[in-house]
């Protein structure tokens, strides 16, 4: 897999009377295709993996596959917390054609560095697939540290780490991170309300969530900023922010699956535990996401 840079759609899972739906998830890899996404997360927390029956996993992976059509890199999203879970979901994902599979912290047992160092030791060890490496502190409770990154780094002796999706809101770890292992492999951002000083410091791109929903604004966006376009991309960070405020309103993907019906891609209702947004935020999301859109052709 040659090296992750840009902006990867972590895709919703259209989920339709208890089916992962075909059509739809088509619909939605062209459109963010066509919209200069760089690459395609199957089954991240976006696409509910945690919510989601195996067989409804493994359609969505394949779906995913096939409406690429080897166009950008797929990769496979494992949100368990398990190791066992872990090794055979992501050779599973090797069987279905993956590019790479994105695996995050084990979590519920909350383990110290050296545990987390090893499970994906493990993982490496028994799955052959180059690795995302995932941390998302305040959804596991565990947080890997920059040092734990560096370990791992100097372990991988064939070169599976790809790359690692940083969803730390805390900027002095995401810039140590950057001054450790920038270099080395690439370094997403997975927080849309850092995007901006992340890639502004030497992030090489991000794995979001709205850009189901706004493809092409974060691509143009990443573009403007490494070319230091920054005044520009300022702009539309900042006219961005109350649509990003209220998709964020309540637990992702909820107000986000509503929004992309809003523009025609229906990625149907979000899956329990998660229910259908307050209708506030719902009649909000059409005015500012209106505004937006008019704004930003």
């Amino acid at each position: 897999m040659e090296k992750v840079r840009g902006i990867y759609t972590a895709l919703c899972t259209p989920v339709m009377d208890g089916k992962v739906n075909e059509a739809a998830m088509d619909k939605l890899v062209n459109f963010v295709i066509e919209n200069r996404t760089a690459g395609l997360v199957a089954l991240g927390g976006t696409g509910e993996y945690c919510a989601l029956t195996n067989e409804q996993r493994i359609d969505a992976v394949k779906m995913t596959i096939a409406a690429n059509k080897g166009r950008v890199p797929v990769v496979a999203g494992i949100i368990g917390p398990g190791l066992p879970e872990a090794i055979e979901m992501g050779n599973k994902c090797k069987e279905l054609g993956a590019d790479a599979i994105m695996v995050v912290t084990p979590y519920y047992v909350v383990a110290n560095q050296q545990g987390i160092y090893d499970y994906y030791r493990q993982v490496m060890k028994n799955v052959d697939l180059p690795l995302v490496l995932y941390n998302i502190p305040y959804r596991t409770g565990v947080n890997m540290l920059p040092e734990t990154v560096e370990r791992l780094l100097d372990s991988d002796e064939r070169h599976q780490i790809v790359a690692m999706k940083e969803c730390c809101p805390n900027m002095g770890q995401v810039l140590e991170l950057l001054s450790k292992v920038r270099e080395r492999t690439s370094v997403l951002t997975g927080e849309e309300f850092l995007f901006y000083q992340e890639i502004s410091c030497g992030a090489q791109g991000g794995i979001l969530a709205t850009s189901n929903l706004l493809p092409k604004l974060w691509a143009d966006l990443f573009d403007l900023i490494e070319a230091g376009e920054l005044k520009k991309a300022s702009e539309i960070v900042i006219k961005a922010t109350p649509v990003l405020r209220l998709i964020f309103a309540e637990s992702n993907p909820g107000p986000l699956k509503e929004a992309m019906k809003m523009i025609g891609i229906d990625c149907g209702d979000p899956l329990l535990p998660l229910v259908k947004p307050q209708p506030q935020i719902v009649d909000s999301l059409k005015v500012e996401l209106k505004k937006l859109l008019d704004w930003y052709k």
